[in-house]
């Protein structure tokens, strides 16, 4: 049995399956390692991923986990060790999410690989590995286009008064906050990311309204200029998603690919199908 993660901040999916056919896939809380301990990530594993388990299912052979936050060899062993102090399996691989990412959008294919999920990130991947990759950052210096980008975009002009009173009112309605309880959030409180990100959905909501609108394409746009327009493979190959941010507004991400020149390939909510597929042909 085969145990595939696919590991975001704000969410995990875990698909366990087998060459048979058998296949199970369980949701938890997201897992990212520059946000949450070891304690926490094991908590996560241990009370909500293996207690929903299919009771009949086989011993675990191998795992795959691809998270956003891995991002160098210390943060991958040591999620090796984790992983291994629950499993007691050797079989073991962590690999960032970019790689998951382009490993499920084109196989051994090349393309520019993007993910726009809470946080987002991008890369030039040759058909094996990832040859060129424009850093994220983080929300807070970067994850140009993610949700917490366009959380923190919606916010900072809400209560900058750059937003019509009606929308404003629409907002502080809708999610029953105000002003110093989104503050206290961003500020003070833990996943401010994540918290930014959920405020996004506004934009969502009422992506018909011009300012919602073109709010989302500059953020699109931000994403583009400040990272897939560096890549020398732009203007041969296709770009394609996951995330559910581009699966969301999939309709102004086109507009902002046709403004840039760039072919847009497919667009994947979740990389985990692609990914049982890579791994099963790799078998």
């Amino acid at each position: 049995m085969i145990l595939i993660a696919d590991a975001g901040s704000t969410k995990t999916k875990w698909c366990f399956f087998d060459k048979s056919g058998y296949e199970q896939t369980l949701t938890t809380s997201g897992i990212n390692p520059h946000h949450i301990d070891k304690e926490r990530i094991k908590h996560i594993i241990e009370d909500e991923l293996l207690l929903g388990l299919d009771p009949d299912l086989k011993e675990i052979e191998e795992l795959h986990f691809y998270g956003s936050g891995v991002s160098n060899h210390e943060i991958s062993d040591n999620l090796k060790e984790l992983f291994h102090s629950i499993f007691n399996i050797h079989n073991i691989s962590v690999h960032s999410d970019l790689l998951g990412t382009c490993r499920a959008l084109f196989g051994n294919e090349k393309g520019i690989a993007a993910i726009l999920g809470t946080g987002s990130n991008s890369c030039y991947y040759d058909g094996e590995k990832i040859v060129a990759n424009v850093s994220p950052l983080g929300y807070i210096l970067g994850d140009e286009g993610s949700g917490a980008h366009l959380g923190r975009t919606l916010v900072a002009d809400l209560l900058k008064n750059q937003l019509t009173d009606s929308l404003k009112e629409m907002f502080f309605s809708e999610f029953k906050t105000d002003r110093d309880q989104i503050l206290t959030n961003v500020y003070r409180k833990p996943e401010a990311n994540r918290y930014l990100a959920s405020l996004s959905v506004f934009l969502c909501r009422h992506i018909e309204e011009p300012e919602c609108y073109n709010m989302v394409y500059k953020c699109f746009s931000d994403f583009f200029v400040r990272n897939i327009m560096q890549y020398d493979a732009v203007n041969g190959c296709k770009i394609s998603f996951t995330g559910s941010v581009a699966e969301n507004y999939k309709d102004v991400l086109l507009h902002v690919c046709e403004h840039y020149g760039v072919a847009l390939g497919k667009i994947e909510t979740n990389p985990i199908a692609g990914l049982v597929k890579y791994h099963l042909n790799s078998l």
